[in-house]
């Protein structure tokens, strides 16, 4: 974890699960913050009982709606990216951990499906090409951007994935 954060998240939830059985706070809130700075996840405090969280996509439908939209292209990877990663310098609000889960082997599912060839960079990296985009002047992010659209257009006529969601009863 020290090394590669953002290698799974779910290796932070074993942690965080075994911290707290066995009772160790102090380890536990540390955890805490540190997933949090690297992932958009609601962990509860120490203190908090957790109850099974039993929400999935289909229960936030802007971004369900969000991710049928993109599922043919690969912005696909970027969107979820957005969902799973907290990319800000301060940690979000969070996603109940469930629908992080389910989150995560969609971006799974996504990256077999298109190939990891053109997936987005790590985002440690994403983050500092982030900055310096911020710092770039505005005829240069525009370029940029136009750039990026142009690959993503491209990528999405050689693509041809569905992804449709089950009505909910």
């Amino acid at each position: 974890l020290t090394e590669h954060p953002k290698q799974s998240v779910t290796i932070w939830l074993f942690l965080l699960d075994l911290l707290a059985k066995e009772d160790l706070k102090d380890q536990y809130e540390e955890a805490s913050t540190d997933c949090k700075l690297h992932y958009n996840i609601k962990i509860p405090d120490f203190s908090q009982q957790e109850t099974e969280a039993t929400e999935s996509l289909e229960d936030f439908p802007r971004l369900a709606q969000g991710l049928c939209d993109v599922w043919n292209t690969p912005s696909a990877l970027v969107y979820l990216d957005d969902l799973i990663y907290n990319k800000r310098s301060t940690p979000r609000a969070g996603l109940p951990r469930n629908l992080i889960e389910e989150l995560t082997i969609l971006k799974t599912i996504n990256l077999e499906n298109t190939g990891s060839a053109d997936a987005p960079p790590p985002l440690d990296k994403a983050k500092v090409a982030a900055v310096k985009k911020k710092k770039a002047s505005p005829e240069k992010r525009k370029e940029e951007k136009l750039e990026e659209v142009s690959k993503a257009k491209k990528l999405e006529k050689e693509t041809s994935l569905e992804f449709t969601l089950p009505d909910k009863k």
